[in-house]
């Protein structure tokens, strides 16, 4: 989610875009750190719109949630657990989310690409694998194992609570999806000349 400070003027991401456009080099964007996935998205936010927003980065993503609140930088793309109570105490304003659909405990939050920033979804996400070489019936058997307990009324319950969606599938899907990630990620990495330190 793309968050912002309640007093900065921008109410949506075509106003901070346009904000940005007009002022380049003027804004700062707060990252939990350098190579780390909230600079990598943000980054990819300017490779998609176009805009030149400079990059603070922080110690871990509360430090740079502190700077967003005490505007010493004016935006942080973070996981939506982790900002979610500060966006429902109105600290921060939530200008969009960054999945394929709007996040059903923040409906009236559009998506990035809703919000006209064209390719652009990002998901934090939990999953599981297992070695290279594990047998093909135990990975079924691992996975038929997770998809049922991730069923589970009372597990949904306690993603929910961290503004998570549940999403079960078979492994090739997540293979797929992490192979995907790669390439998106080093690419991202590589056009915006992201290092390792």
């Amino acid at each position: 989610m793309l968050v912002v400070h309640p007093a900065f003027a921008a109410k949506s991401v075509p106003e901070l875009v346009a904000y940005a456009k007009a002022n380049p080099g003027k804004l700062n964007y707060g990252s939990a750190g350098h190579g780390n996935a909230t600079h990598l998205v943000a980054e990819l936010f300017k490779l998609r719109t176009g805009v030149d927003i400079v990059h603070v980065p922080y110690k871990g993503a509360a430090d740079a949630v502190t700077g967003v609140l005490g505007g010493q930088v004016q935006m942080f793309f973070g996981d939506i657990g982790g900002v979610l109570p500060l966006v429902r105490e109105e600290a921060l304003r939530a200008l969009a989310v960054s999945s394929e659909t709007r996040n059903a405990f923040l409906p009236d939050v559009p998506t990035m690409m809703e919000s006209g920033v064209p390719d652009y979804v990002v998901l934090t996400y939990i999953g599981v694998v297992a070695p290279a070489g594990t047998p093909h019936g135990i990975v079924t058997k691992l996975n038929s194992a997770i998809n049922e307990s991730l069923a589970s009324p009372q597990v949904a319950a306690a993603f929910a609570k961290l503004g998570a969606e549940v999403r079960p599938g078979p492994p090739q899907a997540f293979a797929a999806f992490l192979t995907a990630e790669t390439q998106k990620w080093s690419q991202v990495a590589k056009t915006a000349n992201i290092k390792l330190e």
